[in-house]
């Protein structure tokens, strides 16, 4: 027995129904309710040609959007933290150690300092004074150490004799960075040192001496907190 071929495309009742808009449904389905005629009218008003929402949105709770903004918040935080540690261990890091860095290098530099000391000190005037010269020294020990204190320290070849840290005394060299907290030298090795010498350590006495022919040898004080803080001490001069 053949089978009758159907087209299943084809509208289930292809009448009247046929022409319906949604909009007739809608008014034949409220009309069922409180007739046709209000209907049409509360249609005509409240819902024609406004696009109409057929499922409620899914709203989260005020609990759960708190929990996200938290989350959120965290994540920033944690954020911020890991690049203020990638930043301070950048910050820390002396970029200016590098390979091939010699010792003989910076002696010229130390040469240049040497000629810039002598004349931020007037040191050239030391051969010409007929007084002792720790008497001359003491008697300049506070105009010199007020220039001392805003001196480069670039190129000074320098001794630590003092320090609450074991480990810095006794370290000498040439300076080849200097920053608020830290002189870092490099030895007659060759071996690059760096030192924080005012932050956790409390403070340092270092030795540095110009090279003119009557040298003259100071002691700078590098302290910390308040309480830990020698007395400054004075210019003395070296043979």
């Amino acid at each position: 027995m053949a089978s009758e071929a159907v087209d299943i495309y084809k509208p289930n009742n292809p009448g009247a129904g046929a022409s319906r808009t949604a909009a007739d449904v809608v008014i034949d389905t409220l009309g069922e309710v409180i007739g046709r005629s209000e209907a049409e009218s509360v249609y005509t008003t409240r819902a024609r040609g406004r696009p109409m929402i057929l499922d409620n949105p899914q709203k989260e709770s005020k609990s759960r959007l708190e929990q996200k903004s938290i989350a959120i918040r965290r994540q920033g935080d944690k954020r911020r933290r890991r690049q203020n540690i990638t930043h301070g261990k950048e910050r820390l890091t002396p970029k200016i150690i590098a390979k091939g860095l010699k010792y003989s290098t910076f002696v010229d530099i130390h040469k240049l300092w040497c000629g810039y000391m002598s004349e931020l000190l007037n040191l050239s005037a030391l051969a010409s004074i007929n007084e002792p010269l720790e008497a001359y020294l003491s008697s300049h020990a506070i105009g010199m150490q007020t220039k001392l204190v805003k001196a480069d320290f670039h190129g000074c070849k320098m001794t630590v004799k003092a320090s609450k840290c074991p480990t810095l005394i006794g370290s000498s060299g040439i300076v080849i960075e200097e920053t608020a907290n830290i002189f870092r030298i490099i030895t007659t090795d060759d071996r690059v040192k760096g030192k924080y010498l005012t932050t956790d350590l409390g403070w340092a006495q270092i030795t540095f001496a110009t090279c003119s022919a009557s040298e003259a040898e100071f002691n700078l004080h590098v302290y910390g907190s308040a309480p830990d803080r020698p007395e400054p001490s004075e210019p003395r001069a070296s043979v």
